[in-house]
């Protein structure tokens, strides 16, 4: 939802730095390696407790992540590209999920609910993806509540307010829920066309 109002300004910016950053050698699978070596370390920092070095770790893994998009839509995208963009994402989002419960033990039941959520809106993406390759629909899934926009949101009002962290992850886990089940319904009609 919000990465479609954000996308039409955020995209010419990266397209920008996506030129500069090829022609200085970085292809779209290191920034992408990048990009999830600051998310594990943001992770690990919420962990600590460091809710605000956290969220500028996280951001940053969210900022590489676009970049890496970018640089992969200037280079051509691989398969291989898209699969390591894809797995390095949602180990991110789950790790986000598994050392905020670290940090504060009675988050376990929504931090363990939002990782669940997580593999089925990842399932469903890939299972969407895999549809799309086999029938050849160009680009990739889309549509649902939850994308990085949405992302970029939870994370930072965790990181804010800690305190509301289970309440914001539950209904996290829900909106993550329903775009799994817009995402499984889209396969499916992709699958019988």
């Amino acid at each position: 939802m919000i990465d479609r109002l954000a996308r039409p300004h955020l995209v010419p910016v990266l397209d920008s730095l996506a030129l500069k950053t090829a022609q200085a050698g970085l292809s779209a699978n290191k920034l992408t390696v990048i990009a999830f070596a600051f998310g594990l370390a943001g992770c690990f920092t919420v962990g600590m407790q460091l809710y605000a070095f956290g969220f500028v770790l996280l951001l940053l893994n969210r900022f590489l992540d676009g970049l890496a998009g970018a640089v992969a839509r200037h280079q051509g995208v691989t398969e291989a590209g898209t699969v390591l963009d894809i797995v390095c994402d949602y180990l991110v989002f789950a790790g986000f999920a598994f050392f905020f419960s670290l940090s504060a033990m009675e988050t376990m039941l929504a931090s363990t609910l939002l990782v669940f959520s997580f593999l089925a809106m990842g399932l469903s993406y890939m299972a969407h993806a895999w549809v799309m390759a086999k029938k050849n629909m160009a680009g990739l899934p889309s549509g649902g509540l939850v994308e990085n926009g949405e992302m970029i949101v939870f994370i930072a009002l965790c990181c804010i307010l800690p305190s509301y962290y289970a309440a914001f992850a539950t209904v996290f886990a829900l909106l993550c829920w329903t775009t799994a089940a817009l995402r499984f319904t889209a396969a499916v009609k992709s699958a019988k066309l």
